[in-house]
C-alpha cells in the first residue's frame, strides 16, 4: 500500500510540477509547428498536451521538506496531435507545515517557433483545479513573451496547458 501511496503522491508531484512550468528542452528543426489561434481580446492562445517521458521526486513525496525537488521532462503536442516539441520543468518546496505546502516551478517549453519559459507558486499536492503560471519571457517566435499558462492533469502522465499570450 505504502508504495502505491508513494507512486500516486510522485504523479501528483509531477503534474503540479508540469503544471507550473511545462517547460521543455531543445526540439529538432523538422518537427512540426504548434498551431496558435487568436483570443477574443487580440492576444494568442496555444494548446498542448505533454505526455510526461521521465519524473523524479528527490525526497519523501509522502512528507515533502523544504528544498526537495520535482524534475520531469516529457513530449508536447498539438490538438492534432502532431509531437511539436518538448517539456522540461523542475519544481522546489518552498513552504511546509505549519504553512501550507508549496512549490516554486520553472519550465521551459520548446517549440520549432522557440521557447516559452514559465514559472510560479503552486499548492502541493495538486488538486483537480487548473493552475496558473506567469509566461516570464521566451526565446525565437516568443522573446518577447508575456502572459499566462494555465495548467491541469489528466491521468495518467498527461498534462494539458494552453497558454494565453499577450501580443
Amino acid at each position: 500500500m505504502r508504495g502505491f501511496m508513494r507512486r500516486n503522491v510522485v504523479l501528483a508531484a509531477t503534474l503540479t510540477s508540469l503544471a507550473l512550468a511545462l517547460g521543455t528542452v531543445g526540439f529538432p528543426g523538422a518537427a512540426a509547428k504548434a498551431a496558435p489561434a487568436k483570443s477574443n481580446d487580440g492576444g494568442t492562445v496555444l494548446h498542448l498536451t505533454a505526455v510526461i517521458d521521465q519524473q523524479a521526486f528527490i525526497g519523501d513525496p509522502t512528507h515533502p521538506q523544504l528544498g526537495n525537488q520535482f524534475i520531469l521532462n516529457g513530449d508536447l503536442f498539438d490538438d492534432s496531435n502532431a509531437k511539436v516539441g518538448e517539456v522540461a520543468s523542475s519544481c522546489t518546496v518552498v513552504s511546509v507545515p505549519p504553512r501550507a505546502t508549496e512549490v516554486n516551478c520553472l519550465s521551459d517549453t520548446v517549440l520549432a517557433e522557440g521557447k516559452i519559459t514559465v514559472g510560479g507558486v503552486a499548492a502541493f499536492p495538486p488538486s483537480a483545479t487548473p493552475v496558473h503560471f506567469s509566461v516570464l519571457g521566451g526565446t525565437g517566435k516568443f522573446r518577447e513573451a508575456a502572459g499566462e499558462f494555465v495548467v491541469f492533469g489528466v491521468p495518467p502522465n498527461r498534462l494539458e496547458g494552453t497558454f494565453l499570450l499577450l501580443d
